[in-house]
């Protein structure tokens, strides 16, 4: 807990060093790499943190074992740029593992950095909310999640909102083969460009919730869905992973913040366009 509360005091100290001119933040460079450093520093240390923790740490171990060449290794894989970087990591690195979290934890902090460095009204309070809102300790359990959220979080405000959908593509394939349930999401991007007062808008949002309950009767179809664009292997990992739906508890807890960002939703765009 030292080591977190330290991490966030330092976002902060570094984060409101930050001047201001006109509501734009103005964050120098230095503070990037300071703050990407602290990040990474604390990401690429821990040991044994995460639920999948072990199972990364035991699969990044066994490439040295089993010695196979990396067309045998990467065959029987899904997101393979990911297990590109592990495979080759392994060896450069003689099979050490911090070395390898470094790289894997700058691919999944420097994107969310430099889209609040450019995008941000409030530089720190972003950081502090990525931190709080747990965001921040995703990465720790799903690594390869961890950095196609990252590069996913990118695209779309350096690509998508300005129009620019070759790059934003291409970027979504980068974040596809970390992993591929990335473009699960392209959908929703596109969502985004309708109003949240709109017919469209609302009906999605009615079925979302639906299936949020009630989800153990769609799943079947889900997979049969990942079996026809060829998934196989991502329709047998999850065939079972579900059979209750999720807790209606939760999805009450979800959903209150965004009740409440509906109620002031006419406010805060009159002030943030």
């Amino acid at each position: 807990m030292l080591v977190y509360l330290s991490m966030i005091l330092l976002t902060f100290l570094v984060g409101t060093s930050v001047r201001y001119n006109n509501q734009k933040n103005k964050v120098t460079w230095i503070r990037i790499v300071i703050l990407l450093t602290v990040w990474v520093f604390v990401y690429a240390f821990r040991y044994n943190t995460g639920a999948d923790f072990s199972g990364y740490y035991y699969m990044f171990n066994r490439i040295g074992q089993v010695n196979e060449s990396f067309a045998e290794f990467i065959s029987v894989r899904r997101d393979y740029l990911f297990y590109l970087i592990e495979y080759y990591s392994y060896h450069y690195f003689e099979g050490n593992w911090v070395l390898f979290s470094i790289i894997i934890g700058i691919l999944t902090y420097s994107p969310v950095l430099l889209v609040a460095r450019k995008e941000s009204i409030s530089f720190v309070y972003s950081l502090l909310l990525y931190i709080f809102t747990l965001n921040y300790f995703a990465g720790y359990n799903g690594i390869r999640q961890g950095v196609a959220i990252g590069i996913v979080f990118w695209a779309y405000y350096s690509f998508f909102k300005k129009k620019k959908y070759v790059l934003y593509f291409i970027a979504m394939v980068v974040a596809f083969g970390f992993h591929s349930t990335a473009l699960f999401i392209i959908p929703f991007h596109f969502l985004t460009k309708k109003k949240i007062t709109s017919k469209i808008f609302k009906l999605v949002v009615a079925l979302l919730l639906y299936t949020y309950v009630f989800l153990w009767d769609l799943w079947g179809y889900l997979i049969k869905f990942f079996e026809t664009v060829g998934q196989d292997k991502l329709a047998s990992d999850y065939a079972s992973a579900t059979t209750n739906g999720s807790s209606f508890l939760r999805m009450v807890v979800y959903i209150f913040p965004a009740i409440i960002a509906i109620i002031f939703y006419k406010k805060l765009k009159e002030k943030y366009e």
